[in-house]
């Protein structure tokens, strides 16, 4: 092959290997897209109105003496690390964030974790208990 040859090779690697992570990429979300289907297909809670599924969740909490604790192994937080559907039922639901128990010492990032909790309540009444 001659330099001219070999250059033209290189150049038209170059676009293949360009042209591929994108092609990649493309294949990713499409596969996303097909596994939230079969969930949702799947997950007879995704099935389910709105309205009734806050509802299970919401029941998921009581009794709520103490109120949720801000962890992930605690509801709310807990329906957030199931799947796409019950983060969205989760987080829709204001009424589940209208609660919080704080244990002290807290972590540095209660502060943060506060905002976004009080963010998922909206105009809810919110109940704090140390």
């Amino acid at each position: 092959m001659s330099v001219q040859d070999l250059r033209a090779r290189i150049i038209q690697l170059e676009t293949e290997i360009d042209i591929h992570p994108e092609a990649l990429k493309k294949l990713q979300h499409e596969k996303l897209l097909v596994q939230h289907q079969l969930n949702t297909i799947l997950d007879p809670i995704a099935l389910l109105p709105l309205e009734i599924s806050s509802e299970i969740f919401h029941q998921s909490l009581l009794p709520r003496c103490p109120p949720p604790q801000p962890k992930a192994s605690h509801s709310p937080m807990l329906l957030l690390n199931v799947c796409k559907t019950w983060t969205d039922i989760a987080l829709s639901t204001t009424s589940l964030w209208t609660g919080i128990w704080i244990e002290f010492p807290c972590s540095d990032s209660l502060a943060q974790l506060l905002s976004i909790w009080f963010q998922r309540a909206r105009n809810q009444p919110l109940s704090v208990f140390l």
